[in-house]
């Protein structure tokens, strides 16, 4: 199985190592690659980019790294073009992420959004983009799991067994 994982700030790439832990626990053979950062890649997945640098925050530091942002996007998009994923895993990172699944849907790849951005704080608009392009949502906190189903969004919450 091959799967690509895009998660662009430290906290998401906390959930992303410990995916690609469990999925390589449960299957050695999984070839798991994508943009993260170090716990990413010491779990065992292959960066395809860091996220070093272009994870930031403030409108001023967002207009700088936009080439970079771009550019990473065309890097994404072509090797999963090339490698051809059988699923697409995003990890928060909404503004970057939402470009890149989009692409990726375009290319047949199903789209599984982790650690979904939270539309029910702000930008609630996002649910639209949500609907067109996510195969399923996978939650973390109970109450999204109602939000998602009432909009009619494949979701699943499931309480850590750890």
């Amino acid at each position: 199985m091959r799967i690509m994982i895009s998660c662009g700030e430290p906290s998401g790439d906390l959930y992303a190592g410990a995916l690609a832990a469990e999925i390589l626990r449960r299957d050695s053979s999984a070839d798991i690659f994508g943009f993260g950062g170090q716990r990413l890649a010491s779990a065992g997945a292959r960066l395809i980019g860091d996220f070093q640098g272009i994870s930031v925050t403030g409108l001023t530091e967002a207009i700088r790294v936009l080439p970079r942002s771009f550019a990473m996007l065309r890097r994404l998009t072509g090797v999963a073009r090339e490698r051809r994923p059988d699923v697409f895993v995003a990890i928060d990172f909404p503004d970057f992420n939402f470009r890149l699944m989009a692409a990726l849907h375009r290319l047949g790849i199903p789209v599984v959004y982790y650690i979904s951005p939270q539309l029910w704080a702000w930008r609630a608009g996002r649910m639209q983009t949500m609907k067109r392009f996510v195969s399923r949502v996978l939650v973390i906190f109970p109450f999204e799991e109602e939000l998602y189903r009432r909009e009619g969004v494949p979701v699943e919450w499931r309480r850590r067994c750890r």
